[in-house]
């Protein structure tokens, strides 16, 4: 089967480089390669130009983790006796949970520039859990911060990987990851701590065997030079490829030219007994917490705060001015008014002393005619004694 893997292998690379001699980009992607790889790399997935953008507001993921690592049970042989087990209830299998809010996942991938971008607005992580683990992780929001990660513009993770060309400079890499408001709780399990002692106990014959067999083979080695030449030839074959693959590790973080940065703020590490409940009373095993305020945002908190601020002050000035246009203006109303009171006081007065002068009138000019009618028939009177 190996010899058929690898007579395929030779076969694939055979079509794929007759099939690149007709591509113009590839072949020089090819010939590149004999000289610089890495470049070559970079070179292939530049020439691959694209713009990838995935959003989510909510949403969850469940992985069996329990299941990793597990072998099938191997097949008995005919013949072999099978042992009759009773069936074990079958028990719901934990899965590890992964709730999250606000994802953001951008690509983007040009001539200059390649970058890579997550964002997370805030996430759970539940059940993170295995039977070969000595303890369960879970990862949780931090109590006092959910308020804080509810804003639309705060992020709990982000990851940002950027590979900037610069026309006239050297290329660069930058990776940064950022983690805020989070709580890493891990609860120890007595199942695996037995578990522990137990693989512990059972390894010590086996322990003890290797040691007399690792004691027996130096023995042998020192009659045997042929064993000791081709165990040295061996080692100096694991030391050359070593070298060649700290020698590549070397050479390709001097072609990224990388800057790295871990952020972490406001965070905790807490270990739980394995009897620990919330309802317990008993404090946890043990507490790291990391209260780095977020610079950032506090300043950019602080200035909106000293924009609100400002604009309060300028509303309340406003609103002081108002009032005292309001009162200035009810001053004047009220003068107005008083003044209006007066020349209407004034003019009652006024009328009041002509209505008395014209009954005063009137009453003279009623006695005038009472008197004139006397006169009349005092003349009439005369008059008709000289007829």
């Amino acid at each position: 089967i190996k010899a058929k893997l690898d007579e395929g292998r030779k076969t694939a690379l055979t079509v794929a480089s007759k099939l690149a001699e007709k591509n113009e980009t590839a072949s020089n992607v090819i010939t590149k390669a004999k000289t610089n790889r890495m470049q070559a790399v970079e070179d292939a997935i530049k020439s691959f130009q694209c713009a990838i953008a995935f959003q989510a507001s909510l949403g969850s993921l469940k992985v069996p983790l329990h299941n990793i690592g597990d072998e099938p049970e191997a097949e008995k042989e005919e013949g072999e006796e099978k042992a009759i087990e009773k069936k074990k209830p079958e028990t719901p299998i934990p899965l590890g949970e992964f709730t999250f809010k606000r994802l953001s996942f951008v690509v983007e991938n040009t001539s200059i520039n390649q970058a890579v971008e997550v964002k997370l607005g805030s996430f759970e992580a539940r059940n993170l859990d295995h039977p070969k683990s000595p303890s369960a992780l879970s990862l949780l929001p931090l109590s006092g911060a959910s308020d804080f990660l509810d804003a639309k513009n705060v992020n709990a993770y982000v990851m940002q990987c950027q590979r900037i060309r610069p026309l006239s400079e050297k290329p660069f890499t930058n990776v940064m990851v950022f983690l805020q408001g989070m709580q890493i709780v891990s609860q120890a399990k007595r199942s695996a701590i037995k578990g522990i002692h137990k693989d512990l106990e059972a390894a010590i014959p086996d322990l003890k065997r290797i040691g007399q067999k690792i004691t027996d083979t130096l023995v042998g080695l020192k009659e045997d030079k042929e064993k000791v030449d081709k165990i040295s030839k061996g080692v100096d074959k694991v030391k050359k490829r070593m070298n060649k693959g700290v020698d590549i590790a070397g050479k390709t973080l001097d072609f990224l030219d990388l800057s790295w940065s871990f952020n972490v703020s406001d965070c905790e590490l807490v270990l739980l007994d394995n009897d620990w409940t919330p309802d317990c009373g008993k404090k946890p095993f043990g507490c790291i917490k990391v209260a780095s305020f977020n610079q950032e945002q506090l300043s950019k908190r602080f200035t909106d705060l000293s924009n609100e601020l400002a604009t309060a002050k300028t509303q309340l000035a406003l609103s002081e001015s108002g009032v005292d246009g309001i009162a200035a203006e009810k001053r004047a109303q009220k003068m107005e008014l008083d003044k209006l009171k007066k020349e209407l006081d004034a003019q009652k007065k006024k009328a009041k002393s002509e209505l008395e002068a014209l009954e005063q009138e009137l009453i003279n000019a009623k006695m005038s005619l009472v008197q004139a009618q006397v006169e009349i028939e005092d003349l009439q009177h005369k008059l008709s004694r000289k007829k």
